[in-house]
């Protein structure tokens, strides 16, 4: 089955706002995704843990899940680029 993974990488602080980009990658999977489930993916590192936060089916299409992981935080604004820059040289693309 098909799995579309996506994940927030933001920054957020008093006085400046919110800056956010939000990436994705494709997977073919055999197994069901659930809730809470941690995925492995080398785009992240290994103190960084990606769980499974929702899961979403189009029931137009059907045939796909879409499962969002928890968002990554990061400490400066230009780490929002950064972060989105590194995940790309490992299959994700920026929405």
């Amino acid at each position: 089955m098909k799995i579309r993974l996506t994940r927030n990488i933001y920054y957020s602080a008093p006085g400046e706002g919110l800056t956010s980009s939000m990436v994705y990658k494709d997977y073919d999977w055999e197994l069901v995704p659930i809730l809470g489930a941690v995925v492995d993916d080398s785009a992240w590192y290994r103190n960084d843990i990606t769980k499974i936060e929702s899961i979403n089916i189009n029931a137009e299409e059907g045939n796909i899940y879409y499962v969002e992981l928890n968002p990554k935080e990061v400490g400066v604004i230009t780490d929002v680029k950064r972060y989105v820059e590194i995940v790309k040289h490992h299959g994700w693309n920026e929405y």
